[in-house]
């Protein structure tokens, strides 16, 4: 299931070893013309592999289990978590998490948004 496609520039922003907590941003300031953040908070990641920039994106939810194997591996309990495909530039990175929320702001370079604090896994309220 596709959740975002893009063109923009995403880095990883900031990971938090606490939560488990992963942001990745398109920061307006580096993208020419472009005048909001477009923020992804992965929360209760469990698995990641990717590069420290990503040149255009597509992020889908692997609904059809394609990486059962690495869900099954890496999550406490499989049922719980999402496996996320973010392909870029003709390859393809993997994110288990417990869920992805997509932010679009106007926060400053420093600044994340409300949804990194709101953003559970499955053991919180």
């Amino acid at each position: 299931m596709k959740i975002l496609e893009s063109n923009r520039i995403f880095k990883p922003w900031i990971y938090t070893v606490s939560h488990s907590m992963l942001v990745l941003r398109s920061s307006y300031e580096a993208c020419l013309g472009e005048d909001t953040n477009i923020d992804l908070y992965f929360s209760d990641v469990v698995y990641m592999a990717l590069p420290s920039k990503l040149k255009g994106l597509l992020l889908e939810e692997d609904s059809e289990g394609k990486e059962s194997n690495l869900l099954q591996r890496y999550s406490p309990t499989p049922s719980d978590y999402k496996v996320f495909s973010l392909t870029s530039g003709g390859e393809r990175y993997i994110i288990i998490a417990y869920s992805v929320e997509v932010d679009t702001n106007k926060l400053g370079f420093m600044e994340l948004g409300y949804a990194l604090i709101q953003a559970s896994g499955p053991e919180d309220p």
